[in-house]
């Protein structure tokens, strides 16, 4: 716990001495899985374009990129890219009242929103509550799971595991 926080502050302050704004990133750690629980196995940064989210292998790479999505924010805007939203106060499509999303970029005085079913949406401020900061996020996830590869299949077949494709869902809630 203390060790993994510990290894990427230092990277936070080192690059803060160019980049005062990497010391406002938000870094959420997680439990990857049991094998080697001290390496860091990825980083997944939310960014405001395509899927919704970059997976990066170099946490140094990972704040330069998160830094990055903050630096394409509106100083002017409580809102900035690839933050996560609450819809509310919609009046034409009130059935999306409550949906969490990301947002991408602005579009002139609205946001493009990707939603959790992977549409987007065009939504005006005042229509969104912030989830989270807009000064860049890094999800670190320490260790991982292992099987060979007859283990892993046959565990499949049996139930105990399945396949599914990653989502927005899965970065914003």
């Amino acid at each position: 716990g203390a060790r993994k926080k510990a290894e990427i502050d230092k990277l936070v302050e080192k690059l803060s001495l160019n980049h005062p704004a990497a010391r406002d990133i938000e870094i959420i750690h997680y439990n990857g899985g049991p094998c080697d629980p001290n390496e860091l196995a990825i980083c997944i940064v939310p960014v405001g374009n395509g899927q919704g989210w970059n997976i990066v292998k170099d946490p140094k790479e990972a704040l330069k990129l998160a830094l990055s999505q903050a630096r394409k924010s509106p100083v002017e805007s409580e809102f900035g890219c690839a933050q996560t939203v609450q819809l509310k106060g919609l009046k034409s499509k009130n059935e999306l009242n409550g949906n969490l999303g990301l947002t991408l970029r602005k579009d002139g005085e609205r946001w493009l929103v990707r939603l959790a079913n992977g549409s987007g949406i065009k939504v005006k401020p005042e229509n969104m509550d912030a989830l989270s900061s807009k000064n860049g996020r890094v999800f670190c996830f320490w260790g991982d799971a292992r099987w060979s590869r007859t283990q892993l299949l046959g565990e499949i077949a049996r139930g105990s595991w399945g396949l599914c494709a990653a989502n927005i869902t899965d970065i914003i809630s």
